[in-house]
């Protein structure tokens, strides 16, 4: 089973709350406040969001993730539970940051964070974001926690890099 767009930029879904899981892809254009978005067999996730967006839980068992958002992006639980060097995870805002709590594409996957401002790890999470590699573009500052084998981090207006990293990075 899969869920997918209609083809053209016509929104699909307007909601409060966003609940989809499917055996497959789920492709879809979305104006919701927030998603849980499953698949349960190999199948990429591709949401793009007309406004801010909470993922509070997306997870694609075997395939990639992207999510655009034309507002604020927060990535409460993003993972893609197949580690394989395929399932790559791509979040981006067009206006406003990514604050990230928790984006795990494994020790094989790669995560990419493109910002339109700021890029914030949360606080309280030990590491943030587990990945390959790890790249980071963004309009502003840049603080994140990461278990990562090697990262590519910029920022093109004013603001500091932080990076923690827990162990051995290239």
């Amino acid at each position: 089973t899969v869920i997918t767009e209609d083809g053209t930029s016509a929104i699909e879904v307007t909601a409060d709350q966003l609940i989809a899981t499917a055996a497959g892809p789920i492709t879809l254009d979305t104006t919701v406040a927030s998603a849980t978005i499953l698949t349960t067999d190999t199948g990429t996730i591709q949401i793009d969001e007309t406004n801010a967006i909470t993922l509070t839980n997306v997870a694609a068992r075997d395939g990639s993730i992207t999510i655009a958002a034309g507002g604020a992006l927060t990535a409460t639980s993003v993972v893609s539970t197949t580690d394989n060097d395929q399932n790559d995870i791509t979040l981006t805002t067009t206006v406003n940051e990514i604050a990230v709590v928790s984006v795990v594409g494994g020790s094989s996957g790669d995560v990419t964070l493109r910002s339109a401002a700021a890029v914030t790890g949360d606080v309280a999470t030990a590491v943030d974001v587990t990945a390959d590699v790890l790249t980071v573009t963004a309009a502003g500052p840049i603080t994140l926690d990461s278990q990562v084998t090697s990262a590519s981090i910029s920022t093109s207006s004013t603001g500091s890099i932080q990076l923690d990293e827990t162990d051995a990075i290239r």
